[in-house]
């Protein structure tokens, strides 16, 4: 649904029980998805934090990635905060409800 129904977006996002936040970096994601997290009672999941790097900002492989996102959006309930749109196609069939935050130019 692309809504600017206001009522309508926050009725959905109640309801959602998968949800995704994509957007530019630096753009409030993860403070917005920690603020919703806390709110609705869902599990947050970090895209760089639980998949792409080991400490030190060592990168994980590809393979190994996309196997661990496979398994967390299996899960029942869950708010991922990341735009690597090479995993899209595992993350938003899955999702219920997707947030865009977007800079302003």
């Amino acid at each position: 649904m692309l809504s600017t129904d206001m009522e309508a977006c926050a009725k959905a996002l109640h309801e959602a029980d998968r949800i995704l936040v994509i957007g530019c970096s630096g753009g409030g994601k993860s403070t917005l998805s920690q603020q919703i997290c806390a709110r609705l009672d869902l599990p947050y999941i970090s895209m760089d934090r639980d998949f792409y790097w080991f400490p030190g900002w060592v990168k994980r492989g590809r393979s190994e990635t996309r196997g661990m996102i496979a398994d967390a959006v299996a899960g029942d309930r869950w708010l991922m905060d990341g735009t690597g749109s090479s995993s899209f196609d595992l993350r938003m069939p899955r999702a219920g409800f997707i947030i865009w935050v977007r800079m302003p130019l």
